[in-house]
Formats: structure tokens, C-alpha cells, sequence
């Protein structure tokens, strides 16, 4: 974040829309809107999946960058911490189909693949916002998935702990 409301993104931007076919016709001048070099848009056939995929990456990677205060290429490249991230997704994997949301395996393994092709030096807006000392969105991440693992039974221990130092790390 450069202030507020004004983010740099490193990457191109990819804008995932509702393709449900009763509002797909109002979204195309959104589309065409979108079209440019630095942004990749289109329509989603099921919204939902895309979206818990997005969280799967955005709400495990955010945590652990920040926990460790590590870039991306430390988290891949230790085996311990990078077995503890998988075993976060795969809870978070969980926590999905508690949803219904058909999130598998096979989603882990696209998110760690993806993982690989960041640039080196590669963090999360959490960790720059922690080291800021500003207000964080662990309550909408990581909060928000311990919550539903509560809510639907799912053990997730570590999706519990991670929320809890995350809790008390960005406690400012």
C-alpha cells in the first residue's frame, strides 16, 4: 500500500467476475472495460470455488510470510515451514467443503505451483501492514476461517493457532 486507497501491485491483476448467465450480459461492458495489458479479467463458472481459491493462497501465504517475516522464496525453500503451509491449505481445504465448496487437493497443488512463479522478495500486505503497526485483516482472513472451522466441527489446530499468534502479533 502506497496510502490509503492506493495499492501497487508488483503482478498483472487478475479480476475473476460472476458468470451467472442471468447478469453475464451487464458484465461485459465491465469486461471490455477491464481488457488492458496489466489486467486479466473474465468470467467465472463457478464463483464460489473461485473465490475459496483466492482465499486458500491469499489467507495461508499472508500468515505465514508474517508469522515467519520471511519472503516467499524462505517459505518454499525450508521443508519444515513449507510442510506447515501445506497442512494449512489442506485445513482450509476442509473448512471449504464443510461450506460445500468443492475446494481438493488438486487446489493445494495449483496454489503451491502459483507459489513458485513469484518473483523473489515476494510478501503480503498483512506482513507490510504488521510492520507498519496498522490495522491488519486477520479478522477477515484468519479470523473468519477459524470461525467457520468452529461453526461446522472441523478440528483445523492449525488454523486455530495460526489465528491466535496472529491475534496477538498484530495487536497494536
Amino acid at each position: 500500500r502506497i496510502s490509503p486507497g492506493v495499492v501497487r501491485s508488483k503482478s498483472k491483476a487478475r479480476v475473476v467476475l460472476d458468470g451467472n448467465p442471468q447478469i453475464t450480459q451487464h458484465l461485459q461492458p465491465v469486461l471490455q472495460a477491464l481488457s488492458n495489458p496489466f489486467v486479466t479479467a473474465f468470467l467465472s463458472e463457478d464463483i464460489e470455488l473461485d473465490l475459496w481459491r483466492k482465499y486458500l493462497f491469499l489467507c495461508s501465504f499472508s500468515a505465514m510470510n508474517t508469522l515467519t517475516e520471511k519472503p516467499l522464496e524462505n517459505l518454499l525453500n525450508d521443508p519444515y515451514v513449507k510442510a506447515l503451509w501445506i497442512g494449512y491449505m489442506k485445513e482450509i481445504t476442509s473448512i471449504a467443503q464443510s461450506e460445500n465448496v468443492q475446494l481438493t487437493e488438486k487446489d493445494v497443488e495449483a496454489a503451491m505451483s502459483n507459489a513458485e512463479k513469484f518473483p523473489p522478495g515476494t510478501t503480503s500486505s498483512l506482513f507490510s501492514d504488521t510492520q507498519r503497526k496498522q490495522k491488519t485483516e486477520v479478522e477477515l482472513l484468519q479470523g473468519h476461517l477459524a470461525r467457520l472451522a468452529e461453526k461446522n466441527g472441523i478440528a483445523a489446530p492449525i488454523a486455530r493457532a495460526i489465528y491466535a499468534l496472529l491475534r496477538q502479533k498484530t495487536a497494536f
